[in-house]
């Protein structure tokens, strides 16, 4: 009796997993970047002008990532997850690279043929440091921590019509520097 259970729990598991389309890529880039932090062209520091050739950080990179899906639909609904790390190496400006991962979780109910309604929650890890143009440590870093949640209704007035109410909350937690409290 117990091996027959455990057959009929297998089966049943397999068919619920049969219903879940995945996507699953791999991607890598290799290439030069020209100004890396979108510096101004000259600045102004304590009365010296210092020119692009000392605020500019040029480097060849490596970029990485991968992208996962997982996508289950049933009648007039579906469920999807998604999973994206990616991380990119400057060579010659150790100091520049960076690392983000991404995870997302989104259900869309289609109510009927006009009305659609849409939740996302998102959470994304950003762990990137820099440096002023001195070469001490950013007052204000650029690794942050970012959850989100967004519901939205989509609905059709008349035909050619789309309109859609949107409401999203976003919380950024920039990560604590040395230099400077954030608070």
């Amino acid at each position: 009796m117990k091996g027959l259970i455990k057959i009929i729990f297998f089966l049943l598991l397999i068919k619920s997993n049969a219903q879940i389309k995945t996507n699953f890529t791999i991607e890598t880039s290799t290439g030069y970047e020209y100004n890396i932090f979108k510096s101004p062209v000259s600045f102004l520091d304590n009365d010296v002008l210092k020119g692009k050739n000392e605020l500019y950080k040029n480097s060849l990179f490596q970029e990485g990532s991968i992208r996962f899906l997982a996508k289950k639909k049933w009648r007039k609904q579906s469920l999807s997850f998604r999973f994206n790390p990616k991380g990119i190496n400057y060579f010659s400006e150790k100091k520049s690279s960076y690392f983000t991962f991404l995870s997302g979780l989104r259900y869309i109910n289609k109510l009927n043929k006009k009305t659609i309604w849409r939740v996302n929650s998102w959470y994304k890890i950003k762990n990137r440091e820099g440096e002023n143009v001195d070469g001490s440590e950013l007052n204000f870093p650029l690794g942050n921590n970012h959850f989100g949640l967004a519901t939205s209704l989509d609905f059709r007035l008349y035909k050619q019509n789309r309109s859609v109410f949107k409401v999203i909350y976003g919380n950024r937690d920039y990560k604590k520097s040395n230099g400077a409290d954030l608070s």
